[in-house]
């Protein structure tokens, strides 16, 4: 039986190839991070300017860069 642990960074939903080997295999794990303020395990989600959660960031300033999780920001 083969095995294999894929991983990548986000691409365009429909052109990446770990979408596509994700979605064929029968096993889909997440890592599991908990929030340093709640605590609350979640997988780390990216979001964008509609969602409350997930990476945030002043604009043309990456070192602002933060995570809000999708707890706190409920």
């Amino acid at each position: 039986m083969a095995k294999s642990i894929r991983g990548s960074t986000p691409k365009i939903k429909g052109t990446c190839q770990i979408e596509k080997a994700a979605n064929e295999s029968a096993h889909f794990m997440r890592f599991y991070v908990p929030c340093p303020h709640c605590g609350e395990e979640q997988y780390l989600k990216f979001g964008d300017e509609s969602t409350p959660f997930g990476l945030k960031w002043e604009k043309d300033s990456p070192e602002s860069v933060f995570y809000l999780c999708d707890i706190m920001a409920a």
